[in-house]
């Protein structure tokens, strides 16, 4: 499964790390200082030079109610809290490890820090597919260490005002509750809130790649 993803990335091109010259790192710090100077969401989100996404801390005027980060998996919609993310890049290049759960894709490198990249699709039960130039990794912060979750998009960050309540996800969910923190409406949406720790797990189903 994973093998067929092996040193590719979206839209044909990897992200790594190389290459990248002093100056260009020097123009996307530039951005990231701009962009947090800024007030309200566009703070949340800045767009260095290497095209990656990075998520900081919000500003005060934003600090009212949660907020979770939106994506697709399989067609379907899924969540996070925002305060779990570190940053969203798009899919670099994988190398597979071998003897490993078949959720996890092997390992990439991001700026010089080496990342797990997870594939929840196979402990979710959910339809597995190549990935396109929407897919994206998102950087997960847990208390065993970042990694990389692969979704198929990034939809929108979702603000909850007040209290929220996560309702209990239904039984015929199956093993998938056992992945999640509860369900979130959000309008006439429902998003299924990933647990980041649950998520990050190396740990999974049975039969990992020869």
């Amino acid at each position: 499964m994973a093998g067929r993803r092996k040193d590719k990335a979206a839209g044909g091109t990897a992200q790594g790390t190389g290459g990248r010259s002093k100056r260009g790192r020097a123009r996307g710090q530039a951005t990231a200082r701009r962009a947090r100077r800024k007030a309200g969401l566009e703070a949340f989100f800045w767009v260095p030079e290497d095209g990656a996404k990075r998520v900081g801390a919000p500003p005060a005027e934003a600090s009212a109610g949660a907020e979770f980060l939106a994506f697709w998996l399989a067609g379907e919609r899924y969540a996070l809290p925002i305060d779990a993310l570190r940053e969203i890049v798009r899919l670099p290049a994988v190398t597979e490890v071998p003897r490993t759960p078949p959720h996890v894709l092997g390992v990439a490198t991001l700026r010089g820090e080496v990342l797990p990249i997870l594939d929840l699709r196979p402990r979710l039960g959910l339809a597995e597919a190549e990935p396109t130039s929407k897919a994206r990794v998102l950087v997960v912060r847990s208390e065993e260490g970042p990694a990389g979750l692969l979704v198929e998009a990034v939809e929108e960050v979702v603000r909850v005002e007040g209290a929220v309540e996560l309702e209990a996800p239904p039984a015929v969910l199956g093993h998938r509750r056992e992945l999640l923190q509860g369900l979130l409406r959000a309008g006439d949406r429902i998003l299924a809130v990933l647990d980041p720790e649950r998520a990050l797990a190396i740990e999974g189903p049975s039969g990992g790649k020869a």
